[in-house]
């Protein structure tokens, strides 16, 4: 193959790379949206880029969504979905978005009345935010919540 040709290739082969990811602009179309406050679209593009591939990001995207748009069970399911991130920081700050998702739970269901999962959704709470103390002690979201 003459050089020019795969010099084209080449070129072609690096634009569908850094243009074909099509999980990584869901994402950042996503993040877009939710700063400007767009929950349900934001978690659409999540949901979207989850799609196409599995991923700690997209996940703990997906929660703080989810959490905004007060569907706590859901949040804390796509946060503990991340918590075992290869991405340390991610990691720790999805299972203390999974406890804070699951207090609210917890405290959601509470309000409506006696429910027996309140209790479940609470010890699940306590025990993730042992865990990020455990891990990070200085943490004072934690300390707090």
């Amino acid at each position: 193959m003459p050089s020019h040709m795969r010099a084209a290739l080449l070129a072609v082969a690096t634009l569908c790379l850094a243009f074909g990811d099509g999980h990584y602009f869901a994402i950042k179309e996503g993040n877009e949206k939710f700063r400007n406050k767009d929950y349900k679209g934001a978690l659409e593009l999540y949901k979207k880029a989850n799609g196409q591939k599995d991923s700690a990001v997209s996940r703990y995207d997906m929660g703080n969504a989810q959490y905004w748009l007060g569907d706590y069970n859901a949040a804390a399911e796509a946060y503990g979905g991340a918590v075992n991130s290869p991405d340390a920081d991610l990691a720790k700050r999805a299972a203390l978005n999974y406890a804070n998702a699951k207090t609210s739970l917890a405290m959601e269901k509470m309000e409506k009345g006696p429910e027996p999962t309140a209790r479940e959704d609470l010890e699940s709470a306590i025990a993730a935010y042992r865990k990020v103390l455990l891990d990070a002690p200085s943490n004072n979201s934690a300390k707090h919540n």
